[in-house]
């Protein structure tokens, strides 16, 4: 990684501060203090697009999104009245542009995925500059990589789709020369937080809380799938990705079954890592971390901002039970957990500290599940062609984490593992286990109990 030297242009300045959320307020020491978490943190999505585009078009695309969300000019920092959001102005020149074509064609695509590696793993100062950057990579006149590399502080994995549909129409409006159907901005980030605090002070926020205490008092530690090695010296952040993916016939028949017994392809997906960290583990209660979308306000779906909540999801594995029962146990879990989402993790962990409770363990989760079902459009420019790029990431946020959800007419994801832990044949085997266990809930959903 590489430490991010001095910002080009005028110093950061903010125009006005807010307050920060509780999980930024939990997050933000540990990102702004170590290099490695604050990597750990950043987010980015790239898509190379194969025809010829407008460079200014898009140059004023991006600057004009920027201008429409808080959120994209906005860092971090500590004052006399506590961790506040900085918000910046508004800038022209957002999109950063790098000239590749005089690179020879034998060597343009490794010296492009190096350079899309580099941008990744470019660090973020947190508290002296706008937590977002965009760059567009030239290979050829008629082949680009746009980029997006935003900080998981006041951005999340839903605010990429309305990013990528708002620079889609404003680009279509700035080379057709007229307004763009663009909707003024309803939420700011800043309005959610404000929203959120002073919800918290309520009794349903209260509610919500003695919720997940119910759900998580007594738990242990958070499950997690037996190590290859055990660490020796600090933990650190490094980590890989394995595709794991159901064929399209074993995917039809999960979409099928969700559809008869009323549940979710999440639910079946879940339920399928829950029993592999079971068996592996001979543990039959097993939480997991279960990232949840939080907007509860329509007003709130096209807002940009870090509006995602992570919960503690517990699961018994009782004996005796059918796979259909666990099915619909899963399936009540996550509508509960759906229903009590708006309340902050760190609010629950700081009342469960409160009185004569020991409070929850430290490592609440050490797996975290992700079902991918936010929208996810690429930037569609005009009569070009997009498609996804795939920058390596070399970190993870958990010992595991399964990336899971729905393309076209597969399930499919990824395993994102710490490589201190685990070694890839492991996690290879895990992979085959997860779906042999999909294929065994579906084939035996009717009579088969939990061994």
């Amino acid at each position: 990684m590489r430490q991010l030297s001095v910002a080009e242009g005028a110093p950061f300045t903010p125009l006005r501060t807010a307050p920060a959320c509780l999980t930024q307020e939990q997050l933000f020491p540990l990102v702004s203090r170590l290099p490695e978490i604050n990597r750990t943190y950043t987010t980015y999505q790239a898509y190379r697009i194969r025809g010829a585009i407008d460079p200014e078009a898009l140059g004023s695309a991006v600057d004009q999104v920027v201008a429409r969300h808080e959120a994209l000019r906005t860092c971090l920092g500590t004052t006399p009245a506590g961790l506040r959001q900085l918000i910046g102005p508004a800038r022209t020149g957002s999109l950063r542009s790098v000239d590749l074509r005089a690179v020879p064609p034998s060597e343009a695509h490794g010296v492009l995925a190096r350079s899309l590696l580099e941008e990744s793993e470019t660090l973020f100062r947190i508290a002296d500059e706008p937590l977002a950057r965009f760059t567009l990579f030239r290979i050829a006149d008629d082949d680009q990589v746009v980029m997006a590399v935003i900080h998981h502080l006041v951005f999340d994995g839903w605010s990429f789709s309305v990013l990528w549909r708002e620079v889609t129409e404003l680009y279509r409006a700035a080379r057709a020369g007229e307004p763009p159907a663009l909707s003024p901005v309803k939420t700011q980030f800043t309005d959610f937080v404000a929203r959120q605090r002073e919800w918290l002070e309520q009794d349903e926020a209260q509610e919500q809380i003695r919720f997940w205490l119910d759900e998580l008092r007594g738990c242990a530690t958070g499950a997690t799938l037996p190590y290859d090695d055990i660490p020796v010296s600090a933990s650190t952040r490094a980590g890989a990705r394995l595709p794991v993916a159901l064929s399209a016939e074993l995917s039809a028949r999960v979409a099928l079954t969700a559809r008869r017994e009323r549940v979710t392809v999440a639910a079946i997906t879940l339920l399928a890592l829950q029993l592999v960290i079971s068996r592996a583990t001979a543990a039959d209660d097993v939480v997991l971390g279960i990232p949840m979308g939080n907007r509860t306000s329509v007003d709130d779906f096209d807002a940009m901002g870090f509006f995602a909540n992570a919960h503690a999801l517990r699961m018994r594995l009782d004996e005796g039970r059918t796979l259909r029962e666990l099915v619909h146990s899963v399936a009540n879990k996550l509508v509960a957990a759906m229903i009590n989402q708006r309340v902050p993790l760190p609010a629950v962990v700081a009342a469960s500290r409160t009185g004569r409770s020991p409070g929850l363990p430290s490592a609440l989760f050490r797996v975290i599940f992700t079902f991918h079902n936010e929208p996810n459009l690429p930037p569609e420019l005009g009569v070009t062609r997009t498609e996804w790029w795939n920058v390596e990431d070399r970190t993870r946020r958990a010992d595991l984490t399964l990336h899971i959800g729905r393309h076209g007419d597969r399930i499919a994801g990824e395993f994102e593992y710490s490589t201190q832990l685990y070694r890839p044949e492991t996690v290879q085997r895990f992979t085959e286990a997860y779906t042999n266990t999909v294929q065994e809930i579906i084939d035996d959903l009717d009579d088969r109990t939990i061994p």
